[in-house]
């Protein structure tokens, strides 16, 4: 079963609401469809997350984005 699947189906099927904590942003685009994201505890960016991701506003968001890893940096480059 792929990462993720049973919690995404029990989510599904039974509307219920998944807190999931992690530093990684490309499981949370995965996995989530809203995201909060925390600062020396305090949340400094959240809403839905196509929009937080594709358009970080704080410096730790982006911080954050720019160390996910590109599957293919010379095809990123071009």
């Amino acid at each position: 079963m792929p990462p993720f699947e049973s919690e995404l189906q029990l989510r599904d099927e039974h509307g219920i609401t998944i807190l999931y904590i992690t530093h990684d942003l490309a499981t949370a685009a995965y996995f989530t469809d809203r995201v909060a994201v925390m600062y020396l505890g305090r949340i400094v960016e959240i809403g839905p997350t196509e929009t937080v991701l594709s358009d970080p506003r704080h410096p730790h968001t982006q911080a954050l984005l720019s160390v996910i890893p590109v599957p293919n940096p010379r095809r990123w480059l071009q």
